[in-house]
C-alpha cells in the first residue's frame, strides 16, 4: 500500500492515516490527530521531530514509529529522526529488524514499533554541508 493509498483508509481499529500533500496525519479513532512527519521525496525519507522528554518512552528508553507507515512505505526508505540531541538517518529495515512492538490499543493508539536510542545513535546523521 502507497501512502497515497491510505488516504481515507482505516486499519482494524478505527484509526486513519492521511497524506495531505507528504504531511503524514494520524487520526486516532478517538478523534485526536497526529502529524507523524513529512516524507522528502528526493532525499527519500520520513523527516520526524521529537522531544525526549515528551516523546521519549522512558522505560525502554526507545522511541516509538508508527508500524503501519514504516513497513508499507513506498516514497521513503529511511527516516530521519531530529531531537535535542541530534539528527540520525534511520533505515526502514533497521527500525523493522531490530525495533521492539507496543501496542497501546486500549488508550487508543496505533501499533507502533520502538528502536531504543543505543540502536538510534548508531546513525547519527552527519551533514556534509
Amino acid at each position: 500500500m502507497t501512502e497515497e493509498g491510505y488516504k481515507g483508509a482505516k486499519d482494524l481499529d478505527g484509526n486513519c492515516i492521511i497524506n495531505k500533500n507528504n504531511v503524514l496525519i494520524l487520526n486516532l479513532r478517538g478523534g485526536e490527530a497526529r502529524k507523524l512527519g513529512v516524507i522528502d521525496e528526493k532525499n527519500k525519507y520520513l523527516q520526524v521531530f521529537r522531544k525526549r522528554g515528551r516523546h521519549l518512552f522512558k522505560k525502554y528508553n526507545a522511541y516509538g514509529f508508527c508500524y503501519q507507515v514504516i513497513a508499507n512505505a513506498t516514497k521513503f526508505d529511511s527516516v530521519m529522526l531530529q531531537d535535542e540531541e541530534g539528527m540520525y538517518l534511520i533505515p526502514n529495515k533497521v527500525i523493522l529488524e531490530k525495533g521492539d512492538f507496543l501496542y497501546f490499543k486500549t488508550q487508543g493508539y496505533e501499533k507502533q514499533i520502538f528502536l531504543d536510542l543505543e540502536e538510534i545513535k548508531l546513525w547519527k546523521y552527519q551533514s556534509i554541508f
